[in-house]
């Protein structure tokens, strides 16, 4: 779930810690490339780097911020106000979860934060397990807060900004209201989903005369426009619908092995059509105080989709 383990990264909670770390670093001969990892084997990491960036937001805090870098993206970056960002440039891979993961993880699960990926998103979590879902090149804030009251510089993090998380539903109602459009032609391919021998259909379509036969992707707007339309309309992507439900069943006997049209599989696909194309009208938005639980935003990319 956190993804890879890497090895020799520096403990930092605060911005003196990142640039007491940066001072210690001796940069690689003929080059200013200052590896991030410790030990003599940690300088071999070159991809893994901590430098020092000018800070935008000048005022009182005219020090330069200390950016913790993996390949070309700076994961994790020190203000002098005490603000830790944390944005992942687009590339929420186990790589960058596990480096930003490594280096605020603190001394025990009490003064950690963790990274990892949920549905598609980078999700933060701090100990409290409060959570907080990143998307693309987001920005998330964080601060350590130090703990007066308790010896060792005992404390946690906390977020700063917490953006405000949304959630997808579907609304029934409407969903139904686009199904009854299509309930013909949902009728139709489930009975020829069990008539049909699956082994012509598990490489391409039947249908060598139409460009379906060798299309695995076709876009939404396409395939809700031909279940509509004429039979013979109907026809050509009624082969497309049982090249896509047709599936592999695995079995420890090869005699119960072999391929099988899924009608499941059919309601399924006619299902994420509608979505996509009809997102504004199939779902309902809604304020959420932890990650998603569903994976219905991606039906926002709407009618440009392939499915």
């Amino acid at each position: 779930m956190f993804g890879q383990q890497i090895t020799d990264l520096p403990r930092l909670k605060t911005y003196d810690d990142a640039v007491k770390h940066y001072a210690s670093i001796i940069p690689i001969r003929g080059t200013d490339i200052r590896p991030i990892c410790g030990g003599s084997y940690g300088r071999r990491k070159k991809q893994y780097q901590i430098a020092l960036r000018e800070n935008e937001a000048g005022g009182d805090h005219p020090a330069l911020n200390v950016a913790c870098v993996l390949y070309n993206t700076d994961v994790l970056t020190f203000y002098p106000n005490g603000e830790i960002w944390f944005n992942a440039g687009g590339y929420a891979t186990s790589t960058t979860h596990s480096f930003a993961t490594g280096i605020l993880r603190g001394t025990d699960w009490n003064c950690c934060v963790t990274f990892y990926r949920e549905k598609h998103t980078t999700v933060v979590q701090l100990p409290t397990g409060e959570k907080v879902a990143v998307k693309g090149d987001q920005t998330i804030k964080l601060r350590w807060k130090d703990d007066p009251t308790k010896p060792y510089s005992s404390g946690a993090y906390e977020f700063i900004d917490k953006p405000i998380m949304y959630s997808y539903f579907v609304n029934r109602k409407e969903l139904n209201e686009h199904r009854k459009k299509v309930s013909q032609f949902h009728k139709t391919c489930t009975a020829y989903a069990r008539l049909v021998d699956p082994e012509d259909y598990h490489e391409r379509p039947n249908d060598a005369h139409t460009l379906l036969a060798t299309a695995s992707l076709l876009p939404v707007e396409r395939v809700y426009s031909l279940m509509r339309g004429n039979m013979e309309a109907q026809g050509s992507i009624l082969e497309w619908f049982l090249y896509k439900a047709t599936a592999y069943k695995w079995s420890t006997t090869r005699d119960e092995s072999g391929y099988y049209t899924d009608p499941s599989a059919i309601t399924k696909l006619i299902d994420d059509v509608l979505k996509y194309l009809f997102f504004e009208e199939v779902f309902n938005k809604q304020e959420v105080d932890k990650p998603n639980t569903n994976n219905n935003a991606r039906y926002s990319s709407g009618k440009d989709t392939y499915v």
